[in-house]
């Protein structure tokens, strides 16, 4: 059985990913070690018709500041050129199986992909 996965919350809407995908294990933490162990591979990310794979494109690390214990970073991800553009919260499912949320932000699109940015700061 595969897990219903939230996104568009304000909307009430939720997505299943494929019904033979693996069920998650557990909710991971985003960290920019994560992240960056992840550059170059995809993201199985929920969407309205199914999944995206979406590619961990790069990692920024910001400045520590007295607001976090840990340092504040950017993620940029590039979704398929066809995808629907949205900001809201994502639901992905990382290669070892375990689950992350994250609000992604579009920054543009051409014919190649649309570029996300995800803020942890």
């Amino acid at each position: 059985m595969a897990a219903i996965l939230p996104w568009n919350r304000g909307q009430g809407r939720s997505y299943k990913l494929s019904e033979n995908q693996p069920r998650q294990r557990t909710m991971t933490s985003p960290t920019a070690d994560l992240f960056e162990s992840l550059i170059g591979q995809d993201l199985k990310i929920a969407v309205a018709n199914g999944s995206e794979l979406w590619r961990v494109t790069s990692v920024k690390r910001g400045q520590t500041h007295a607001l976090r214990s840990d340092q504040p970073f950017n993620v940029y991800l590039t979704a398929p050129a066809d995808n629907d553009r949205r900001q809201g919260v994502r639901t992905s499912l990382l290669p070892g199986g375990e689950t992350l949320e994250f609000f992604a932000v579009p920054l543009a699109a051409t014919s190649d992909g649309v570029s996300y940015e995800l803020v942890f700061n």
